[in-house]
């Protein structure tokens, strides 16, 4: 009898998936680079992102992850090949680009939105004092800002 083989489990990606995901993103960065499969690590080698044949049939988030890592170094390699601050950066905004397709600028967002709403709340109970009155009103167009309306 055959032994069957499990693939695409639970959403794993397929060669072709990886191979148009790490396209995409290199076409969308307007990197002149190709990836390419390989059998000893990922790894960036000009003009080539190399992917271990590993991570085929790997959940999507690992997947993606090792290929923009290895398009973060097309940013900062040499200045920052060794994975340091400006590396993780450039790895951090291409992974709420292409993973997290913004949360992380809507997070941001709905945390200003809530801090705003916090101080405003912190000073409506000294409403009666003129200082604070003053100050409020400073804060009302802070809170629109973030808010997008009035408080």
């Amino acid at each position: 009898m055959k032994e069957k083989r499990l693939t695409n489990n639970i959403g794993c990606m397929s060669k072709k998936e990886i191979e148009s995901f790490a396209d995409m993103v290199l076409k969308e960065c307007g990197y002149p680079y190709t990836m390419k499969w390989t059998t000893a690590g990922d790894i960036m080698i000009e003009p080539f992102i190399y992917i271990d044949e590993s991570h085929i049939n790997e959940y999507p988030y690992m997947v993606k992850e090792r290929v923009l890592h290895e398009v973060a170094h097309i940013d900062t390699h040499p200045q920052d090949d060794r994975h340091g601050e400006i590396f993780h950066a450039r790895l951090a905004e291409l992974i709420n680009q292409f993973m997290a397709k913004g949360v992380l600028s809507e997070f941001v967002t709905r945390t200003q939105r809530e801090t705003a709403q916090e101080i405003k709340k912190e000073l409506e109970q000294y409403a009666d004092d003129v200082e604070v009155q003053i100050k409020l009103s400073d804060l009302q167009s802070f809170f629109e800002k973030y808010t997008g309306k009035g408080g």
